[in-house]
């Protein structure tokens, strides 16, 4: 019996997509490059966690990462 040891462009992809580690330095980063929000959390502990947000017009929100990144929730409820 013989093993492959290559991996599919589609295997290295989730490797990729698994392995990338946000941290709350890295999120910041994102949340300044690519909204008017700020991050007000300090501490991050996984994508299920929601984080405080101050958008642009002063309100505070809760959102988890995820879908402040990927679903585009960037604002509060009000905007």
């Amino acid at each position: 019996m013989s093993y492959s040891t290559s991996l599919s462009i589609d295997d290295t992809w989730r490797c990729k997509r698994v392995n990338k580690r946000w941290t709350i330095e890295k999120i910041n980063d994102f949340v300044e490059k690519n909204s008017d929000s700020k991050l007000l959390s300090t501490e991050y502990h996984g994508f299920s966690q929601k984080l405080l947000f101050k958008c642009a017009c002063g309100n505070n929100f809760e959102k988890t990462f995820t879908k402040f990144k990927e679903k585009n929730q960037r604002t509060c409820g009000e905007c």
